[in-house]
């Protein structure tokens, strides 16, 4: 009887434990906010480096209960002297939403050398934010993910 209840209590610390890993670890580790202590949103580029001819990949990830929604805009800017400096576009967003239920999402991104030329193809580390929401009706709460690159 003994051994019995010794393997019950082995299998329900094992579902426990199990449980507690419902959510994998982020491969966008700096672009992650945190919702609740097991539900997270996070984007990043993959891979993370820029050059002229480098495809890369913007990855959304949404580990939480709710439909997370985005749309194509975007604010990008450029570390300088210690500080975050705008980069300005001279072109207008179709500005469609996207809804993204749990798990990940990715998608081949802009040309992001590209638009490093409204810098001047200043070599160093952008940054691109997106507004995100998660739908919580009636007041779905706005947050902002950002992924960072390095332009080589």
């Amino acid at each position: 009887m003994k051994e019995k209840i010794l393997l019950l209590v082995i299998f329900l610390l094992c579902i426990g434990f199990m449980g507690c890993q419902k959510y994998p670890e982020t491969q966008c580790p700096c672009g992650k906010i945190e919702i609740s202590k097991k539900e997270y949103i996070a984007m990043c580029i993959l891979p993370d480096i820029v050059t002229e001819n480098s495809v890369n990949v913007l990855r959304m990830e949404n580990y939480t209960k709710l439909t997370m929604g985005y749309g194509s805009v975007f604010s990008m800017k450029y570390f300088n002297d210690d500080c975050w400096e705008d980069v300005e576009f001279d072109f207008v967003f179709t500005d469609i939403a996207y809804g993204m239920h749990s798990k990940t999402a990715e998608e081949k991104v802009w040309d992001l050398y590209s638009l490093t030329k409204y810098n001047n193809y200043k070599k160093g580390t952008y940054k691109i934010t997106k507004e995100v929401w998660l739908y919580d009706y009636p007041n779905p709460p706005c947050y902002y993910l950002s992924a960072e690159f390095e332009l080589k």
